[in-house]
């Protein structure tokens, strides 16, 4: 199981969806659980300017995250709606 991190972004964005939709909420943390255990299976690798991040996907919304083995840890980058994610 990798330790799991999150950038002062994806906090605060974690921090207005607990404000705002407890079951969205508690849909990130079960995705975040998720990637804790298999993050190489749980989200696809992308590609571009975002090469070296992965993104896992539940309906609209996404996860961007990076993999650091050595350290057994996953860096939460940014979650969020689709549309707003990529920006």
């Amino acid at each position: 199981m990798h330790r799991v991190e999150l950038s002062r972004q994806a906090e605060k964005d974690l921090e207005k969806v607990f404000r705002s939709d407890k079951k969205l909420y508690q849909r990130f943390i079960n995705a975040l659980q998720a990637i804790s255990v298999k993050p190489m299976d749980e989200g696809k690798p992308l590609h571009g300017e975002l090469k070296g991040l992965r993104s896992y996907r539940f309906g609209s919304y996404r996860i961007l995250y990076e993999v650091r083995h050595g350290q057994l840890l996953v860096i939460i980058i940014d979650l969020g709606h689709r549309r707003d994610i990529y920006k």
